[in-house]
C-alpha cells in the first residue's frame, strides 16, 4: 500500500506555493557540486525558497503528500514550452512541441526510490491522459545511467561552463504500465 496521496498542485495559493518553493530551495540546497543549477533558477536565499524560471502559468506541477499533509515530493512540468529550460544549456525545443512537455525539476524530501518511482508513474498516467507522448530534460552526468536505466534517452550532451550536461528524451507510449 503507497501511504502517499497525490495531486496536482495549485500555484496561484500563496501557501502551496511557498510550501513547494521552500521544498524546492531545501532539496537543492545541498546540490553544491551542481554549480550549474544554482544559476539555472531563481534562487532567494533570505526566504529559502526556489522556483524556475518558467513562469507557474505554463507549468504543470504534482506533488506526493504524506498522511499529515506535508508535502513530501513534487515535479514541474514545462507544458507550454514557450520558454524552454534546456535551452539554458543550449538544447533547442523539440520542431514540434505538440504533445511534448519538459521535465523542470524533479526533488524530494527524502531519498525515497520508492516515492519517486512511485510519483513518476502517477504522473506519467496523467500526462499520458492529457494527450502528452514525449518528455524532454536535461542531466549531469553522474545520474544519466539511471536514468537511461529506466528507460530515457540521451540525444544531446554538451559542456556548460566546465560541466558535461545530457539532453533526455523519454517516450511515454513505452513506459510500463
Amino acid at each position: 500500500m503507497n501511504p502517499y496521496r497525490f495531486q496536482q498542485l495549485e500555484m496561484d495559493q500563496g501557501a502551496a506555493r511557498e510550501e513547494y518553493e521552500r521544498l524546492f530551495y531545501t532539496s537543492f540546497l545541498k546540490a553544491s557540486n551542481n554549480r550549474l543549477v544554482h544559476t539555472l533558477w531563481a534562487w532567494d536565499h533570505d526566504t529559502r525558497r526556489l522556483a524556475t524560471r518558467i513562469g507557474y502559468e505554463d507549468q504543470m506541477i504534482f506533488g506526493a503528500r504524506d498522511g499529515t499533509g506535508r508535502l513530501e515530493s513534487a515535479i514541474a512540468f514545462n507544458v507550454l514550452l514557450k520558454d524552454f529550460q534546456s535551452l539554458a544549456f543550449g538544447f533547442p525545443p523539440p520542431r514540434d512541441s505538440t504533445g511534448c512537455f519538459e521535465v523542470l525539476t524533479f526533488f524530494s524530501r527524502n531519498s525515497s526510490l520508492q516515492l519517486q518511482l512511485h510519483l513518476w508513474s502517477h504522473c506519467l498516467g496523467q500526462m499520458t491522459v492529457r494527450g502528452f507522448h514525449t518528455a524532454f530534460a536535461t542531466t549531469a552526468h553522474r545520474p544519466l545511467k539511471s536514468y537511461v536505466r529506466i528507460g530515457w534517452k540521451a540525444i544531446g550532451r554538451g559542456l556548460v561552463n566546465g560541466e558535461e550536461r545530457s539532453f533526455l528524451s523519454y517516450d511515454l507510449n513505452t513506459r510500463p504500465k
